[in-house]
């Protein structure tokens, strides 16, 4: 049985926007909840989430789905997860990091638009070290390589972090991969033949080649044990949304397929 969540606007969070824009979102106990806005985007998380257990050396956030009661009258699909700041930490932001960097949004707009593809991821990532210490080349491999893998075309500077102690800084687990998979049906419908839809597929926030993208600092692979994810995946039941559960499966299984040797490659 799935988890329940009563909800109201005391609990929401409202300046929970992404690229596509804004998803609704509510903080309960020590959960954050969210609610399928665009097509299935928490079937998305929960499906990427499950299939990075099996990614050797990732830390992520782990998704559940839920259901989701607002009031009396309303009832969303969606998903929740913990917390994943202990005790006076704090989730900081690239964008937040770049802003401060150069000193505002205009400034640090104006000064990107200088860099491209590779020197662009550079520039990002030296700028964080320097801000915070943390070197954090293979965390943004890592993330770029699994957007990849999951065609996840919301990679913006907003969800790609570090996280601020009182006397230290610390990496952040990868989150916030509700749009992957061709989880917005509005831009991917269905009905529309899988094959032309992730031909569409545009990736951030670097290049819109994910593959290109996902070796702008490495060309290490990912090690995935692939073989259990893809037969657990025979055990896998939703209550919610079974179609776009399979296309969701679907699409990640044929897009590994096809990535194997280049991004990934299978655990010994």
């Amino acid at each position: 049985m799935f988890k329940e969540f009563d909800v109201s606007f005391r609990n929401e969070v409202l300046n929970s926007s992404t690229s596509k824009g804004t998803q609704r979102k509510w903080v309960v106990d020590d959960f954050l909840i969210k609610a399928d806005m665009l097509g299935y985007e928490s079937i998305a998380e929960v499906v990427v989430a499950d299939f990075l257990s099996y990614v050797d050396n990732i830390d992520f956030v782990d998704y559940s789905l839920c259901n989701i009661s607002i009031g009396d009258s309303t009832s969303l699909t969606g998903c929740y997860s913990k917390y994943f700041l202990k005790s006076e930490e704090e989730y900081v932001s690239f964008q937040r990091l770049l802003k401060l960097f150069y000193g505002s949004e205009k400034k640090l707009n104006l000064a990107l638009k200088g860099y491209q593809g590779k020197d662009k991821c550079r520039e990002v990532i030296s700028i964080v070290q320097e801000l915070t210490g943390l070197d954090v080349s293979c965390y943004v491999s890592n993330m770029l390589k699994i957007d990849a893998l999951t065609l996840n075309e919301d990679r913006h500077f907003n969800n790609m972090g570090v996280i601020k102690g009182i006397n230290y800084w610390r990496l952040c687990p990868i989150f916030d991969n509700g749009l992957s998979l061709l989880s917005d049906t509005n831009d991917y419908p269905f009905g529309t033949p899988v094959r032309f839809l992730r031909n569409r597929v545009k990736a951030k926030p670097f290049s819109t080649d994910f593959i290109k993208q996902a070796k702008y600092i490495d060309n290490s692979l990912l090690v995935i044990d692939f073989e259990s994810f893809r037969n657990d995946l025979s055990s896998k039941y939703v209550e919610f949304k079974n179609k776009e559960f399979m296309r969701a499966t679907s699409v990640l299984l044929s897009r590994c397929s096809k990535l194997e040797g280049i991004i990934w490659e299978q655990k010994k």
